[in-house]
């Protein structure tokens, strides 16, 4: 504490109930509910809440808060409140006993219970309350009790209404353990935030807050959650770096005084020196990399910034080649570039892309009937995607009448109405291609409102095989991530299953044509996530069906095979427990 206080840090302590608990309960199992049913959360964790039926329990947070209280000096204690999964107190018969005694209806109110229990306990011991916007259901409570608003804007809204001192701290812009881009390490649930979306929130929505109102926003926060922060090294530093310095930004600037591209110059400018001399790990700005007309051009973020490339499709290293000009070839899809600004501090990775091949920006409550000429960007059979991107929060609107013309021929059509909030992305297969083609692209947005639609529109050859497979496994599925996830090349779907995974599991891809392939990538886990990953056990494959070759052990969640001859049937063979609730797998990765 004194470190902290000689820095001008107050530290707040946070004791995590009733849910997100398995610890507790794990060492003190009467702590938790009377149930033979296990009750998952929303992370498939199960007996992780406090039982809010059993009296003794008040009596050890009693120790615990007393506890607390003495070691740390702040004037808050945050009592959590998030995430409970109180399905665990519907069948329990003390929660149920203490329901009925109480004269409640529902479990919110039993929740509002257990909290103005704590909040005296707190009381007792002179601090007071801090608690996740969740603690807002079922009931009052003290009306001293400080919110932290994480779940979005609106939950700060509501609280401030109520009168509560509200710290505002959206998932949606602050949470640090969100992804900054579609390929980095990260979590993804709340949205992609990197330094330039955190800048662009604004703490006080003064067009929902009257005057008084507004005086409740105190504060704003970042948040850092851990899961992801064991590899690489350092990561802490890259996520929170300068993603903090737009949270300082924010946090003492004036709304009109706000402006990314001053702030963004600063940091460039001088800032990010200042963060290399203080000897932290930042994550840099990466540069963009654009393919047009069989050359490569690479724009740096900012004035020099150091950018290599590696053309055979691994990460660029400090010792691969400068980029100093534009680049001449038709193997874009291997090229890779990065920014390196000292030892320790680098950009993401970042691959070729391709321009959109259509966009749009509405406001307007409008149909769009859009056509475009895409024939330049068309330059080789294969399997495409199609893919609308949302960009600048403009995403309403649906799209339909999805149409690809080869020579003015239909190719294939997707009629179905899709709403661009998600990202559709749609496959057609260019069988036919050669330089002298010409190729279209007809669609139709509808904007059913007067609020704001945009999106940039890719057109990208797919690097992999697709060919037919059935998936099967020894493991029990999640009805809401079926094993069929694994069937549809689709990166953003994959296999959950309803089980944890032990030595003897298995999951079997067996196609309905043998595949002659270079290379077969084999991921588990959550697609950009290393969670639910395969920790012990190797992939194996087979030329008939029947007799099987030994791969790659699993290695952080993923191996590999190097197939010499058509293979008919890859599979994962677990030897091993990964110690999560469940597993996760995803397509394989078919290299042609």
């Amino acid at each position: 504490m004194a470190y902290a206080a000689n820095r001008g840090i107050s530290v707040m302590p946070e004791i995590e109930i009733p849910g997100h608990s398995r610890a507790v309960t794990a060492s003190y199992p009467e702590v938790g509910c009377a149930i033979t049913q296990e009750l998952k959360s929303v992370q498939g964790e199960v007996k992780n809440v406090w039982c809010v039926g059993r009296e003794e329990n008040y009596d050890l947070l009693d120790s615990i808060i007393r506890e607390v209280s003495g070691l740390f000096p702040f004037e808050y204690i945050h009592i959590a409140g998030d995430e409970v999964n109180r399905a665990n107190w519907e069948h329990c018969p003390k929660c149920q006993a203490l329901m009925a005694k109480e004269g409640f209806t529902d479990s919110f109110q039993l929740q509002n219970y257990f909290f103005r229990r704590v909040q005296k306990i707190v009381d007792k011991y002179h601090k007071k309350t801090d608690g996740w916007n969740e603690i807002l259901k079922g009931g009052e409570i003290n009306p001293n009790t400080l919110i932290s608003a994480w779940q979005g804007i609106s939950y700060g809204i509501e609280s401030a209404k109520k009168g509560y001192k509200t710290i505002m701290m959206p998932g949606q812009f602050l949470y640090f353990d969100m992804a900054q881009s579609e390929t980095e390490r990260g979590h993804r649930w709340a949205a992609i935030t990197d330094t330039k979306r955190a800048y662009s929130f604004e703490p006080i929505p003064d067009a929902d807050l009257t005057p008084e109102e507004q005086k409740n926003i105190i504060g704003v926060q970042g948040a850092l959650w851990s899961e992801y922060l064991d590899r690489p090294a350092r990561i802490m530093e890259y996520q929170s770096y300068p993603r903090i310095s737009a949270l300082s930004e924010i946090g003492w600037s004036k709304k009109e005084d706000k402006n990314w591209d001053d702030f963004y110059g600063r940091l460039t400018n001088s800032h990010l020196k200042r963060l290399a001399d203080m000897g932290i790990a930042f994550r840099d700005f990466p540069p963009t990399a654009i393919y047009k007309n069989g050359t490569i051009t690479v724009t740096s973020p900012y004035e020099g910034a150091i950018v290599r490339f590696d053309k055979d499709g691994n990460e660029p290293t400090r010792q691969s080649p400068l980029y100093t000009g534009s680049i001449q070839t038709k193997d874009y899809e291997h090229y890779m570039f990065r920014v390196f600004f000292n030892e320790t501090s680098a950009s993401p990775v970042v691959k070729v892309e391709k321009l959109p091949v259509a966009t749009w920006n509405t406001s307007k409550a409008e149909v769009l009937t859009i056509s475009e000429n895409i024939s330049e960007h068309v330059d080789k059979k294969g399997i495409w995607y199609l893919t609308f991107n949302p960009t600048d929060d403009g995403a309403n609107g649906t799209i339909k009448n999805v149409s690809l013309f080869e020579n003015d021929k239909l190719v294939q059509t997707y009629a179905d109405e899709k709403g661009l909030k998600s990202k559709p992305r749609l496959r057609f297969l260019i069988e036919n291609y050669n330089e002298k083609n010409t190729y279209r692209l007809d669609f139709t947005v509808e904007n059913k409102e007067e609020k704001k639609s945009a999106a940039n529109v890719k057109f990208n050859c797919s690097p992999y095989q697709e060919p037919g497979v059935k998936v099967t496994s020894s493991m029990e599925e999640n009805p809401k991530f079926p094993i069929s996830n694994l069937q549809d090349y689709n990166e953003e779907s994959y296999l959950r299953t309803d089980v944890a995974c032990k030595e003897g599991d298995w999951i079997l891809y067996t196609f309905t044509n043998p595949v002659t392939s270079s290379k077969i990538d084999v991921l588990t886990g959550i697609p950009h996530h290393p969670r639910f990953i395969i920790n012990n056990g190797f992939v194996e494959f087979s030329y008939n069906g029947t007799d099987f070759i030994k791969g790659d052990n699993f290695d952080y969640g993923n191996a590999s095979i190097y197939p010499k001859q058509p293979v008919k049937a890859v599979r994962i063979q677990i030897t091993g427990t990964n110690n999560e609730p469940l597993m996760a797998g995803q397509d394989l990765k078919i290299n042609p």
